[in-house]
């Protein structure tokens, strides 16, 4: 075997795996670019374990087998029925093997999973299976992307396949050793056009007229009023208990109409006067209409539902989005987007220029049919393109099927394919891909495109996605259609890798937006400013000034106005045309600290575009009132509701404080966190920020996890702990027995010796789990987030 110098990122997960020898699983996140294969691979050699490496596509698998042999000299089979020392298939060959042969793991000592996301319910399912056969089969799970925001059934199931994540490294950390380049992901708004707007309007106003339906319908009523629990809840008291969230959306949905609730509910709550239900919300809806459509289907309202297209197949839709096929009205303001944003980064970075443009599909019919405007991919894009570039930059177009390039580079490069000329487009040769010669020619331009002789590449995101690389990529613009955020961090990989004098690499985002509708009800902006909210990078701005996640930090305007975004995409230009200054901020960013850290906040949140407005309008001017200025102007209610609302938010930042002490005590003493490690708390007046100080990333994963479930609003949980009014959750870890949540309390009672430890599963229990649900409904305004932070 060569000899192999790893980088220390790359050094440190494989110290992980010998320092930690008996784990059954071992997880790693890891970005693109930072050396995967080779990490698998000294794994491998090291251990000496007969190993069967599971890759998601043939490109991998080639990859894979390219650097055993080139880097490790080592000889591996590709083929699953004919296992070896190393044995390298993709998923789909293991999912037909093991329906053959289900014991067909137990050959290997080692499974080692690239690329682990690719790992969807029916894969993931048989795998789990069969890894339970093969009892000491131990796994290795490499991965760019987990599915962060994925369902909770999808991340449940990955989890139970490849284990907690036991290391992470970050972009930012290879930036600072110059494997990845600087990068800035940037949104660029396009409005939504009028037949769009309309139809959203209609949308909504169908959506809420069938709302209050289902809040005023009086068969519903009457049904719910003559129920047991609504009628005699002492004599049921053990049945709600069961079912309290069903309970207590009954509750206040009776209570939404004019609904008295006597005394005895009171009772049953653990309250001993009145006291005020939280407003109805969609969630109460939903419960009480998914039991009445398991336990009382005949109810005219659900023919009504089914009208409307929220009961499909027996299956109750409620709330449905926006559809996307409704969004498609805006295809041609996409393509003229992204015809804008090359001419910008034309124009930026001249003959730097190292473009590509992604697209789900091809549209090659758009060839006949130019001015169809439900066709929005390769084909209709490069058709609009390809006379706005300048003459001396090269476009192509590359896809499963052919490749399209300038006449000049054709004869120059490709002279020994079929060339065919363009219909009715000059200048352009045309070379279809064979299974022959696909490989060959995508190899050509990919290297075409490293040596600066093609500037633009528009494709499919098939071909340039997962495992097709080119470090020359400065530009990625995802013209594609996905929410998904494995997919997005798979496809924002093709800008990142470092290569020497790159500019800064640009992702562009294209988002269509509705005038003045807020961030969340953005239809298709919702999901995009969800997935850039995982992603850590700068500031354009440095608000704030160190590298970290979070939507804040790409500076969005507070309103959602035609002017507002028109003013944000000119700004972004402007960035992009001073790239050198973007690196800057890179360079005083990572100077800051070493490695990303995990702090918890808990901030005032503000969750609406007008919300933010309003609150921006009236802060400047509360925040100015002190006791002179609000004598002289007679504003002591303002300046007094100041002072309080500050004082009870200290209190209650004291009181997490305590609580932050006594989650990491407990660790402590258990042995499962060092006692060298500290938590550090700050607070202003609006945010608490809680982490830990020389913390592994295990031990953060660890007391974050169990941190968030103190903090958050109670839902449900076998142990609670009172503190004076307050309730707050024992994490599920110590909750499952009383000698655990013991021995959390034993610490939660050093700092509040009146403090209470309460058993949820008996009658008391369950009031109190009720009031403290109650009081968490009620309780506005609270975010409670883990995020990262350059340190």
């Amino acid at each position: 075997m060569k000899s192999i110098s790893l980088y220390p990122h790359q050094k440190k997960i494989v110290d992980y795996v010998k320092t930690h020898p008996h784990q059954k699983t071992y997880h790693f996140v890891a970005p693109p670019g930072s050396g995967k294969t080779m990490v698998g691979l000294s794994l491998i050699t090291e251990s000496k374990k007969k190993t069967l490496i599971l890759v998601p596509s043939l490109l991998l698998k080639e990859q894979w087998e390219m650097q055993a042999i080139t880097h490790f000299s080592l000889s591996v089979s590709l083929d699953i029925f004919s296992p070896a020392m190393i044995t390298i298939t993709t998923y789909q060959a293991m999912y037909q093997q093991v329906q053959v042969n289900p014991d067909c793991l137990k050959e290997f000592e080692w499974i080692l999973l690239d690329e682990a996301h690719h790992l969807k319910k029916a894969w993931g399912d048989v795998l789990i299976e069969a890894r339970e056969r093969a009892e000491e089969l131990v796994s290795i799970s490499l991965t760019a992307t987990p599915p962060l925001t994925n369902n909770q059934e999808e991340w449940r199931t990955y989890i139970q396949l490849n284990g907690v994540i036991d290391e992470e490294i970050t972009s930012p950390e290879l930036v600072k050793q110059h494997l990845l380049n600087p990068y800035q992901d940037f949104v660029y708004f396009i409005k939504a056009d009028a037949q769009v707007e309309q139809k959203y309007a209609q949308f909504i106003a169908r959506q809420n007229d069938i709302v209050d339906q289902l809040i005023a319908d009086t068969e519903v009523v009457h049904l719910l009023a003559a129920h047991p629990f609504i009628v005699t809840p002492l004599a049921k008291t053990h049945q709600i208990y069961q079912q309290f969230d069903l309970y207590i959306a009954m509750l206040i949905f009776l209570s939404n109409n004019q609904f008295e609730l006597s005394k005895d509910h009171w009772e049953v709550l653990g309250f001993k006067k009145k006291s005020t239900l939280p407003e109805l919300s969609k969630a109460h809806l939903s419960i009480v209409y998914e039991w009445l459509w398991e336990t009382a289907p005949q109810l005219e309202i659900f023919q009504r539902l089914k009208t409307a297209h929220w009961l499909k197949e027996d299956v109750l839709s409620l709330f449905p989005t926006f559809p996307k096929e409704k969004l498609a009205g805006s295809h041609e303001a996409k393509m003229e987007a992204i015809n804008h944003i090359v001419i910008q980064e034309e124009a930026a970075l001249k003959q730097k220029l190292s473009c590509v443009i992604l697209f789900d599909r091809i549209y090659e019919e758009a060839f006949d049919f130019q001015s169809n405007p439900s066709y929005y991919g390769v084909i209709p894009q490069f058709l609009r393109l390809h006379e706005l570039v300048a003459e001396e930059t090269e476009l192509a177009v590359i896809c499963g099927k052919f490749l399209l390039v300038s006449s000049q580079i054709a004869n120059l490069y490709f002279n020994e394919e079929a060339l065919q000329e363009m219909k009715g487009i000059e200048n352009f040769l045309r070379i279809n891909l064979t299974e022959k010669n696909r490989k060959i020619i995508l190899a050509k331009v990919t290297n075409l495109l490293e040596e600066n002789q093609l500037q633009i590449v528009i494709g499919t995101v098939a071909l340039l996605g997962e495992g097709w690389n080119c470090r020359s990529v400065a530009t990625v613009i995802l013209g594609n259609n996905s929410s998904s955020y494995v997919q997005i961090q798979q496809l924002r990989g093709r800008a990142l890798r470092a290569k020497e004098k790159k500019p800064l690499s640009a992702i562009w985002h294209i988002g269509q937006y509705l005038p003045n509708l807020s961030w969340q009800e953005q239809p298709e902006l919702a999901p995009i400013l969800n997935r850039l909210s995982y992603i850590e990078g700068i500031s354009n701005q440095q608000v704030p000034e160190t590298i970290t996640t979070g939507i804040e930090r790409l500076n969005f305007p507070l309103e959602t106005s035609v002017q507002a975004l028109e003013t944000y995409n000119q700004q972004n230009f402007f960035f992009t045309n001073n790239r050198e200054h973007l690196i800057t901020f890179w360079q005083q960013g990572l100077a800051k600290g070493t490695h990303m850290t995990m702090p918890v906040f808990i901030r005032k949140s503000q969750t609406t575009a007008s919300d933010l407005q309003q609150n921006e309008r009236v802060l400047p001017i509360i925040t100015r009132q002190t006791f002179w200025t609000s004598l002289i102007h007679g504003r002591f209610s303002t300046y007094f509701h100041q002072q309080r609302t500050q004082k009870l938010w200290k209190k209650s930042c004291q009181v997490r404080e305590k609580l932050a002490k006594s989650v990491l005590k407990v660790f402590q003493v258990s042995g499962t966190i060092r006692q060298q490690v500290n938590v550090q708390m700050t607070v202003d007046n609006h945010e608490f920020r809680i982490q830990l100080i020389d913390a592994t990333y295990q031990e953060e994963r660890l007391f974050n996890s169990a941190l968030l479930e103190v903090m958050r609003p109670v839902l449900d949980t076998r142990y609670l702990i009172r503190i004076k009014k307050r309730y707050f959750s024992v994490p599920r870890k110590w909750a499952r027995t009383k000698q655990l949540a013991t021995l959390f309390f034993y610490e939660v009672k050093k700092e509040f010796s009146t403090s209470e430890l309460i058993y949820t599963r008996n009658t008391l229990g369950r009031q109190k789990l009720i009031q403290a649900h109650i009081d968490s409904l009620k309780e506005q305004g609270l975010e409670v987030i883990e995020e990262r932070l350059w340190q």
